[in-house]
């Protein structure tokens, strides 16, 4: 899937992949990104002296990407750079949560709250802020209602490409080749009502998380190419949004990962 994303990127973009300095690819759950990154973006056609390197800051990772990459052009580190993101849940589950020495969660609580897993700090979030189920679900059906509009108005068709991908059919175990050209993961004619009968997913923590006002598992990737903007119109590459800043903030663990947001304006 990286490969295919590079490929289009270059496609797209028209860009000489030998301008590309550096490739930043932000991953939660693929075990040897780094392998996989720098192979996927020579066999797209960048030259061995782009570099490539990772980084993971859980869901936020690909925003990390940007901001990384948009820090090097600005240091005036490199002058070309890719922010990438990438995640293949289908074949890579999360496992959430970890397990640490008794030395660590002893010394300190927020420590020991790291092992806790998302479904369990999604329930906490939820007490702690007083935010009931049928907010939630509300917000859920909302939220599918307006990416169903967008879509079927063809707001997203530019920023999607084809990708070619294997499907194995459940009930009869055929595998054969598609082409998705549009995101799988909007759910048409979803309602609060019909969000509203789903069981709740962590009864051990709570009663607000569904599978259905929760986010999705799912396989995806993006890249974005980055460069300052007198460079853009040097190369004649259309801009299309600019990168402004970017912030990182710590909470409770138990509450909420760690995210960052850059700010971008289009």
């Amino acid at each position: 899937m990286l490969l295919q994303i590079f490929q289009h990127l270059l496609k797209r973009s028209n860009i000489n992949p030998a301008l590309v300095e550096d490739i930043c690819v932000g991953n939660v759950n693929e075990t040897g990104v780094p392998y996989k990154a720098r192979a996927a973006s020579l066999a797209a056609g960048f030259p061995n002296t782009t570099s490539v390197y990772s980084t993971n800051r859980f869901c936020s990772s690909g925003l990390v990407a940007i901001h990384n990459i948009a820090n090097q052009i600005v240091a005036g580190s490199i002058d070309i750079g890719i922010a990438a993101g990438i995640e293949m849940m289908s074949i890579n589950v999360d496992k959430q949560g970890a397990t640490f020495s008794e030395v660590i969660t002893a010394l300190n609580q927020d420590a020991a709250d790291c092992q806790m897993v998302m479904g369990q700090t999604s329930e906490n979030v939820g007490h702690d802020f007083n935010v009931m189920r049928e907010k939630q679900d509300r917000y859920a059906a909302e939220s599918f209602q307006r990416a169903e509009r967008a879509q079927k108005a063809g707001l997203f068709d530019e920023e999607i490409v084809p990708i070619i991908t294997k499907w194995k059919d459940p009930k009869t175990g055929e595998e054969k080749e598609v082409t998705v050209t549009r995101d799988d993961g909007i759910r048409y004619g979803t309602t609060y009502e019909a969000l509203s009968k789903i069981r709740p997913a962590f009864t051990q923590w709570g009663d607000k998380s569904t599978g259905g006002n929760s986010s999705q598992v799912t396989d995806g990737a993006a890249a974005v190419l980055l460069m300052k903007r007198s460079t853009a119109e040097k190369l004649g590459q259309p801009i299309l949004a600019k990168f402004v800043g970017a912030a990182v903030a710590g909470l409770a663990p138990r509450s909420v990962h760690l995210h960052r947001t850059p700010l971008i304006s289009t």
